[in-house]
């Protein structure tokens, strides 16, 4: 799957997600801007005035990856089946994607968010 360009006006790009439960899924994002030295972190709550999450994936090592060459960064999430499996089915909420720099907390920069359903495994 893969979701946007980065090249959006506006503040965000607004990206809507379905995951399969059981599935393995996989999104990239390409921005056409430099995050180099930037980490990254993706929540997912059933509304935005939750406070419990859904699910959390972070960087480098917690389900998101970034690369970067000359000024366009990749960011790929990817959720295991494993992970799918373990959510609860049907939910619908909301999700984002935060850009940031670990020496600067005031460098915070949200470029994709959006909504999300968790369909059921029918097959098992």
């Amino acid at each position: 799957m893969s979701c946007c360009d980065g090249t959006s006006d506006a503040s965000f790009v607004q990206y809507d997600l379905t995951l399969k439960q059981g599935s393995r899924e996989t999104l990239t994002i390409i921005d056409e801007r430099n995050y180099a030295g930037f980490s990254a972190r993706a929540q997912f709550r059933e509304s935005y005035t939750h406070t419990a999450t859904i699910l959390s994936l972070t960087s480098p090592s917690s389900g998101i990856t970034i690369s970067t060459a000359a000024t366009v960064t990749t960011v790929v999430i990817s959720i295991s089946a494993t992970a799918t499996t373990a959510l609860s089915a049907p939910v619908r909420g909301v999700w984002d994607l935060e850009m940031f720099d670990p020496l600067d907390a005031s460098a915070t920069i949200s470029p994709v968010r959006g909504g999300f359903v968790i369909v059921p495994e029918v097959t098992k």
